[in-house]
């Protein structure tokens, strides 16, 4: 397997974000920015055949991601009117982890609650975050084992 290196940036490191928290989880080197090859979701990221400098490039949870996902449901909160893709919401910031019995009592849906507990992950819009009275900040939730 060959890397095509970009004309000026060479092997155009990238640095791809956790779908969930959106740290930084690994160093991805591109070399020539393709649509055909790397799709025109990321074409479009790309100035002159530049990688982005850093973007979610799947749905790949980084190792802190999956250790909460280990003890529970990861919460998400996310703005509605910012988003451009409902799969991947803009995220305000706030995280917070519940144990699957709570996501068992609440939600009602069999197929919400369903997909919910497979991606042990849910997003949950800004107004109904408030009115739940999650509290925004740092990871929280679930206490440590």
């Amino acid at each position: 397997m060959s890397i095509p290196l970009h004309p000026v940036h060479g092997v155009n490191p990238g640095l791809a974000l956790c779908f969930i928290c959106q740290e930084p989880k690994e160093i991805i080197l591109f070399g020539q920015m393709n649509p055909r090859r790397y799709g025109e979701k990321f074409a479009a990221l790309c100035e002159d055949g530049a990688a982005p400098r850093k973007a979610t490039y799947d749905d790949i949870p980084c190792e802190a991601c999956k250790g909460l996902m280990e003890k529970g449901i990861i919460l998400l909160s996310v703005d509605e009117h910012r988003t451009a893709d409902p799969k991947d919401p803009y995220r305000s910031g706030a995280m917070f982890v519940v144990k699957e019995e709570a996501i068992r009592k609440f939600v009602h849906p069999p197929k919400l609650l369903k997909e919910i507990l497979a991606k042990r992950l849910a997003f949950v819009p800004d107004d109904d975050w408030d009115k739940l009275g999650l509290p925004r900040g740092q990871v929280a939730g679930i206490p440590p084992a």
